[in-house]
């Protein structure tokens, strides 16, 4: 096990059994790559076999493994799996790989002069080669509407599954951050703002896979309720 990689990669997971078998993708191309890296699956609370074949992953070394037993959500396994990264550089991404892993590169070249790199659908060089569902695009377009209202956030793009961090940013932001769900994204860019950090949007490859595990009606609901909630710490000055 490398102590000191240059490049963390965190994959949250939940209920994955039949993505899993990307796994050894991403470690065939982690060690292609001309420095360092580690791989971390945070495993949120499945309730499939995704933790058992995770501890066969693990036994043969393919990565770190962190379980826990309850559900909690998508930013309750990226903030533990970014403070248990060793990393100089730390990028979460998606199992489905969305934006495809030779992405990773560009990234980390952008971290040289940025703290936070966010992969960015909607910047104008980007392609999108599947789109979401109606709904679903639509409910994403409000979102962004609506945190920006609330939030006053620039970023055209902020719930893409693929971001980077520094080393010093995941510091800064993550032991902050108190949103489990979905809401995580925008609340770790407000928490990066107000540190004063470098943060640059990224253009990107994205394809929508259709085994979501978003229940719409129920996660926006949610992501308003968060939406607010970030609004009130930022009024009562908590963060």
């Amino acid at each position: 096990m490398i102590k000191h990689p240059f490049l963390s990669v965190i994959i949250p997971v939940y209920n994955e059994e039949r993505a899993l078998g990307n796994i050894p993708k991403v470690v065939r191309f982690l060690k292609r790559l001309p420095y360092a890296t580690e791989l971390l699956v945070v495993n949120d609370g499945s309730s499939d076999t995704t933790g058992l074949m995770l501890q066969l992953y693990q036994k043969r070394q393919f990565c770190r493994v962190f379980s826990y037993a309850r559900h909690k959500g998508k930013g309750c396994a990226v903030r533990l799996g970014m403070l248990a990264a060793r990393g100089e550089v730390r990028i979460m991404t998606d199992i489905d790989f969305s934006v495809p892993l030779s992405f990773i590169q560009p990234c980390v070249v952008l971290s040289r002069t940025n703290d936070v790199v966010i992969a960015s659908r909607r910047h104008a060089q980007s392609r999108v080669l599947v789109h979401q569902p109606f709904l679903r695009e639509y409910a994403g377009i409000l979102y962004h509407k609506l945190s920006c209202m609330l939030l006053n956030l620039p970023y055209k793009d902020q719930t893409c599954g693929f971001k980077l961090f520094t080393k010093r940013a995941a510091a800064s932001i993550f032991p902050k951050l108190r949103t489990d769900g979905w809401v995580f994204d925008t609340e770790a860019l407000i928490l990066a703002q107000r540190e004063g950090l470098n943060i640059r949007e990224m253009p990107v490859v994205w394809r929508n896979y259709p085994d979501t595990k978003v229940r719409f009606l129920t996660d926006m609901l949610r992501s308003i309720y968060d939406l607010l909630a970030i609004r009130l710490r930022l009024c009562r000055m908590e963060y």
